[in-house]
């Protein structure tokens, strides 16, 4: 294996690339730095569920409640007709 002489030019252009991966890693953890700053800045967001989420789910519930009832009902009475059926089903036969 051969060795390949490095020239002075070579150095220079592996230090001019470092000092731009520097540079532009400083002016990411300044932008990050900035971001963190804002972050702390900001309020704190609502509790969830916010009182205006809370009064709608409540309406939801509610209409939820008023469709549910007469088709649990409505299927409770088809049920208890079917018992009836096929207890005089029995009887008759």
């Amino acid at each position: 294996m051969a060795l390949t002489s490095v020239t002075k030019e070579d150095i220079e252009k592996v230090h001019s690339r470092l000092n731009a991966m520097v540079e532009e890693q400083t002016k990411s953890r300044i932008a990050i730095g900035q971001m963190e700053i804002t972050l702390k800045m900001m309020p704190l967001p609502p509790a969830r569920p916010c009182p205006e989420l809370a009064g709608h789910l409540t309406e939801h519930k509610e209409s939820k409640r008023l469709w549910k009832a007469p088709i649990v009902a409505a299927l409770i009475h088809l049920i208890e007709l079917g018992i009836v059926a096929l207890t005089t089903w029995f009887f008759v036969r």
